[in-house]
């Protein structure tokens, strides 16, 4: 049997062992950069599902101003792509306040949504018509509120990386 000590193992071992971490260092960037691009396209499939939802049910129900709906589910759902956009063309200052921005807009038009859910009286063609409580708006603002989750989450995600990258180069 023979013994042999740590010191008179192969050299060779070392950097196999640094090859294989730098490996599997790239191996878990490229998963983040993946789960990055996953929540982004989520977020913002989210937020046109949720503008559809929201934009039946002001259709087919005595609603003013339906119209208003798709517009600002629009202007919801541009406002996540250009922040996605932002950071992907790294402008790390414009994306941190479109993030604010846009969580904050998600926020007050869920509010807008949960304050449409009871019925009350409203004008249709110049006529005062009761409408019924639309329970039904709670499904496009739990999408609204998932979607802005996917938006705090990338984020999160985004930051990471970007500063684990960034130690990655200096250290």
């Amino acid at each position: 049997m023979s013994v042999t000590s740590p010191d008179s193992r192969p050299q060779d071992a070392v950097p196999d062992l640094r090859e294989q971490v730098r490996q599997d260092a790239r191996r878990v960037r490229g998963l983040m950069r993946g789960l990055r691009a996953g929540l982004a396209a989520g977020a913002l499939a989210l937020h046109l599902a949720a503008t559809l939802a929201a934009t039946w049910v002001v259709f087919t129900e005595a609603f003013p101003y339906p119209a208003m709906v798709p517009l600002m589910g629009l202007i919801l759902w541009l406002f996540a792509a250009f922040r996605f956009f932002a950071q992907a063309l790294r402008r790390h200052v414009a994306a941190a306040a479109l993030v604010v921005f846009n969580l904050a807009l998600l926020a007050f038009w869920g509010a807008i949504l949960v304050d449409q859910i009871p019925g009350r009286p409203v004008v249709i063609e110049g006529r005062v018509v009761a409408r019924p409580d639309l329970p039904i708006l709670v499904v496009p603002v739990a999408m609204y509120g998932l979607a802005a989750l996917a938006i705090a989450v990338q984020t999160g995600v985004s930051w990471w990386q970007r500063r684990r990258e960034r130690s990655d180069r200096t250290g």
